[in-house]
């Protein structure tokens, strides 16, 4: 009865229905354990957005600040998760795959979580019987973040690079109540 409306990004029209579809599946799952509510198939709003496309994110960010106006919600969070996986010798990587990869695993970040800062979506809750609540960014990060597993180079790199970034947000945004 208090279920979340979830904005779930894809990077291609066509891959809407796949996630729908897992949808129904964790829904069926999840179903099967008593006192568990999963969002309902109409609460996830799939939107195509390429994070490496300023304009898609910028688009992206105006429809979930448009369609939550329209609802009279708000935004209690914000995941990123887009990220591209790159397993090869970083002395053979080629400068642009490596340029790719920082642009999705890194920049993309920063951009969607720009976007949706510049559009007010992110700020402190206004939730009555919490007054302390706060908005919630998430940057999804690796253990290669941590370690530099053989062969995943450029990869490790992106992902410290991305644990950088969020640490850096988080730091900035503190006094904005979101953590």
């Amino acid at each position: 009865e208090n279920g979340a409306l979830v904005y779930c990004s894809v990077r291609k029209e066509e891959d809407i229905e796949r996630v729908l579809t897992s949808h129904r599946t964790l829904r069926e799952a999840v179903e099967a354990v008593e006192g568990l509510r999963i969002a309902e198939p109409g609460d996830i709003i799939p939107v195509v957005m390429d994070v490496t496309d300023a304009d898609s994110v910028a688009r992206t960010a105006e429809f979930v600040r448009s369609d939550l106006a329209s609802r009279d919600g708000f935004l209690i969070g914000l995941v990123n998760n887009a990220g591209a996986g790159h397993l090869f010798p970083l002395e053979h990587t080629a400068q642009e795959e490596f340029m790719q990869l920082l642009h999705v695993n890194v920049v993309g970040a920063m951009v969607v979580t720009q976007a949706f800062l510049a559009r007010g979506l992110l700020h402190r809750l206004p939730v009555k019987d919490a007054p302390d609540a706060k908005s919630r960014v998430i940057f999804m990060g690796s253990l290669a973040g941590v370690t530099v597993p053989p062969f995943m180079g450029a990869y490790s790199a992106s992902k410290y690079a991305l644990d950088a970034t969020a640490s850096a947000f988080r730091l900035e945004l503190s006094n904005k109540n979101i953590t």
